[in-house]
């Protein structure tokens, strides 16, 4: 049976349990050295860096302090969104979860006006694609990250 979670708005006072659970979200990805670059990126996103966040349209599940999964959004153009943070705890990973985040979002843009909703993915994650593959979004660029030794 499907474990029931219910979604809230996230804040910014929830920024250090975000962190935390982000933190562990990316533990094996290299994603964040430490919490602290975990909890900058989400001051970043939450305080308008990244263009207007738009908090009626961001969604988490759980309870604080107990939050296992989130979905944060902004705005850039007008009538267009974008998925700036989707991450679930591993121990959480495959219910669901980021599926009902994004479907509430993408509810909420929708009834706000929004006429379209981005996300960006890096295109070794193969489990984000088809998860936003199958929640309709289509692949439009393909990003191309280059190094070279100086």
């Amino acid at each position: 049976m499907m474990l029931l979670l219910p979604l809230s708005n996230p804040t910014q006072k929830e920024i250090p349990i975000l962190s935390q659970l982000m933190y562990a979200a990316y533990a094996k990805t290299n994603g964040f050295s430490d919490v602290q670059s975990a909890e900058d990126s989400l001051r970043a996103t939450m305080l308008g860096a990244r263009g207007t966040y738009l908090r009626n349209a961001s969604f988490a599940s759980g309870a604080p302090p107990n939050l296992v999964s989130v979905c944060l959004l902004t705005a850039g153009a007008p009538g267009e969104a974008r998925i700036e943070q989707l991450f679930t705890h591993p121990l959480y990973r495959a219910r669901g979860l980021a599926t009902t985040e994004i479907a509430a979002a993408m509810n909420q843009l929708s009834a706000s006006g929004f006429t379209s909703l981005a996300a960006w993915n890096r295109e070794s994650n193969e489990v984000v694609r088809r998860l936003l593959e199958k929640m309709g979004f289509n692949q439009e660029k393909t990003m191309l990250e280059m190094s070279s030794a100086i």
